[in-house]
């Protein structure tokens, strides 16, 4: 048996939804910066807080929308 806590699926999901998200809008590296660092402005660190509940999920996902930086430009 290990000794590492063990996490619900819900929130093992919720970890890999919020991960792939990271990759997809920060790259690998921007991902793991963001996810694993303390934010301020969550208090907390991201991939815990998304881990936590469906709320934490959503306020993490807009976070990592906000810091997305935009390369492609919409024609007018």
């Amino acid at each position: 048996m290990s000794s590492q806590p063990q996490i619900s699926r819900d929130a093992a999901a919720r970890e890999g939804l919020i991960l792939r998200l990271a990759v997809a809008a920060l790259g690998l590296q921007g991902a793991q910066a963001f996810l694993n660092g303390h934010n301020d402005q969550l208090d907390g660190r991201p991939l815990a807080i998304a881990a936590s509940s469906a709320e934490g999920f959503d306020v993490v996902s807009a976070a990592i929308i906000a810091v997305t930086p935009f390369t492609q430009t919409i024609a007018a």
